[in-house]
């Protein structure tokens, strides 16, 4: 009797002992993906940041300017932050204090993405991309904007969304999405362009792109933006109120008008990009230079990264949100910081929908949008191979991407990438209906 449970135990002890030892296997497995990611976006914060040229270190002045302003003088735009330093530090903050804040804003949002990505990738492939994308500007622009006002309402936005995912009520959401709109645009009037489509989008998701759905956008939208146009608060509240740098004593000036009215942008981008031929022709470059990281990563997104119907989804939301942030580029320069943003959102999005039980089947996207952005992805390894070696050959990563995009030098890598889509969207025309969404299956 001894023996024969002896015996019975054998199996049992292994199993155990098996199961200990791929459990094991799991949780050693991330960590070279970890390090690999932690690399990749080291280099990117290396190239990217500004951190050891200016009195106010990581931090631009003029993102330094939206942690001061606050609205005790009036209504005034981006005066939460600034409300939040005055109840901390009431006499003047610490430059080197508020450099930790935004680092540590900007680090957590590249962290949570990079740990997002990796838990939704199965496929080295996949997850090599994720390491790609750390050392690209998608990542870059995190550490380039370090204290850049909608740097924190996008953390905001991955709280909402954790939030919003792990409740099923239709009202808790919609409170959620209340609080982190009124609370976006607080701190960055920019929000009402970004981060309100953005929660639109999430609580009435659309299965095709309507006239409906950007009335709805604008339904929200407009109340807000009305609060912004009646800001009638002096430009600089309080004067007297500067940080200073311990580590040098030195204090850092303020700027005399640091958020002009969005009339006075408008003049001040008409100068800047229709004022002479060459201007204008620097304008139309603008476009491909911003486009083309956003672009890349679209593809790989829609490649390795979601599947079949999601990849609809994506692009779809992409399309949402970079008609609603139109607006931005009449009237600021950073088009880069825009087009980065609406990408990860679109991504996100996604998840975000499918984890909800709100990503159903879209409808099919035009069939001239297909002419274009072919729907069948070739095998994982090409596609990776040639969008790394494009994304990487753009020489995107310095400290300018947010407002120039690529370097202008940069410019003739589009005729490879052009070549590379022609030659995409070939192959893609001579492959076989595959049913679900037209995909290759995957290797």
């Amino acid at each position: 009797m001894l023996q024969s449970n002896n015996d019975e135990s054998v199996p049992g002890l292994s199993r155990a002992l098996t199961d200990d030892a791929q459990q094991q296997t799991r949780r050693a497995a991330w960590l070279p993906w970890m390090i690999a990611y932690a690399c990749g976006a080291l280099i990117a914060f290396l190239r990217a940041n500004h951190c050891w040229q200016r009195p106010s270190l990581c931090m631009d002045v003029y993102w330094l300017e939206a942690w001061l302003v606050e609205s005790s003088h009036g209504l005034h735009a981006r005066g939460l932050l600034g409300a939040v330093t005055h109840l901390i530090a009431p006499q003047s903050p610490n430059v080197v204090v508020l450099n930790a804040i935004a680092l540590a804003v900007s680090t957590g949002i590249v962290a949570t993405l990079l740990i997002t990505l990796y838990v939704k990738t199965q496929s080295v492939w996949s997850r090599l991309a994720v390491a790609v994308v750390a050392a690209s500007p998608l990542c870059a622009l995190f550490f380039e904007e370090v204290g850049d006002p909608l740097m924190v309402d996008f953390a905001l936005f991955l709280l909402a969304a954790a939030l919003i995912r792990r409740t099923s009520s239709r009202t808790l959401r919609a409170a959620v999405c209340t609080v982190f709109c009124l609370l976006a645009v607080a701190i960055h009037e920019a929000a009402i362009f970004l981060f309100v489509p953005a929660a639109v989008l999430l609580y009435f998701p659309p299965q095709r792109l309507t006239v409906g759905s950007f009335v709805r956008c604008a339904l929200v939208a407009a109340p807000l933006l009305l609060l912004i146009l009646l800001d009638h608060a002096p430009r600089v509240s309080n004067p007297d109120y500067q940080a200073v740098n311990s580590l040098s004593g030195e204090v850092i000036p303020r700027i005399e008008v640091p958020f002009p009215s969005y009339i006075q942008l408008a003049h001040e981008e008409a100068d800047i990009y229709f004022a002479s031929p060459v201007k204008v022709l620097q304008f139309f470059l603008k476009f491909p230079r911003v486009w083309y990281i956003q672009l890349l990563g679209l593809v790989l997104a829609a490649g390795l990264w979601v599947r079949g119907s999601q990849a609809r989804l994506l692009w779809r939301h992409w399309i949402y949100l970079s008609l609603c942030s139109a607006p931005l580029y009449v009237i600021a320069v950073d088009w880069g910081r825009f087009t980065t943003l609406t990408f990860w959102l679109s991504l996100l999005i996604v998840w975000l929908r499918q984890s909800m039980g709100t990503a159903a089947d879209p409808a099919p996207l035009p069939a001239t949008f297909h002419n274009i952005v072919p729907e069948r992805m070739p095998a994982e390894s090409l596609l990776l191979g040639v969008t790394a070696a494009l994304l990487l050959a753009a020489n995107a990563l310095y400290p300018d991407y947010g407002i120039n995009g690529m370097p202008a030098i940069s410019l003739p890598i589009l005729v490879p990438f052009l070549l590379a889509w022609a030659a995409w969207r070939r192959w893609s025309t001579r492959q076989p209906s595959t049913g679900d969404s037209g995909s290759e299956p995957r290797p």
